[in-house]
């Protein structure tokens, strides 16, 4: 994908992001008023539903597992889902939902409207390497896995 195509899809995600609820309003309305308009949008729901149950489409192919950029602080980030983040450290997604409840790791970088985790690439890689210590110093206390994540988030 080209420089400019990049820019044209952060162009839109940021369009669609500032202008979210309107344009939602928009298909609502639509939906509700246009016959034909909600014919197709059922019939595009139920063929993804059937594609899916025949395990043809992953979530990635829904979109919300697909890494995305998104600004945080004036700053362009590119952010990863919580499965990524999952499969990067060989653990289930669950193990890093307990990990934030527990606050053994911080908080994701950015969580979207619908809750959904999204992780930057140095926080993946700060917990990555803190993640490796823990498993080559064959330590299994979550301390001192906490310990070895503060001291890799500290040194950036």
């Amino acid at each position: 994908m080209g420089d400019s195509e990049n820019k044209v899809g952060s162009y839109n995600q940021a369009y669609y992001v500032s202008h979210r609820e309107a344009l939602s309003e928009k298909r609502a309305k639509l939906y509700s008023d246009n016959s034909g308009y909600r014919k197709r949008a059922k019939a595009r729901a139920m063929e993804r539903y059937r594609l899916q149950r025949e395990g043809k489409v992953g979530r990635a192919a829904r979109g919300y597992n697909i890494p995305k950029v998104v600004p945080i602080d004036g700053v362009d980030v590119r952010v990863h889902c919580v499965k990524e983040f999952a499969d990067k450290l060989g653990r289930r997604v669950q193990t890093i939902r307990s990990w934030e409840s527990k606050e053994i790791i911080p908080s994701p970088t950015f969580v979207d409207d619908r809750g959904r985790r999204w992780y930057g690439e140095e926080y993946m890689d700060a917990v990555e390497k803190a993640h490796k210590k823990f498993i080559e110093k064959n330590a299994v206390r979550l301390e001192d896995f906490k310990a070895m994540v503060e001291k890799e988030f500290g040194r950036k």
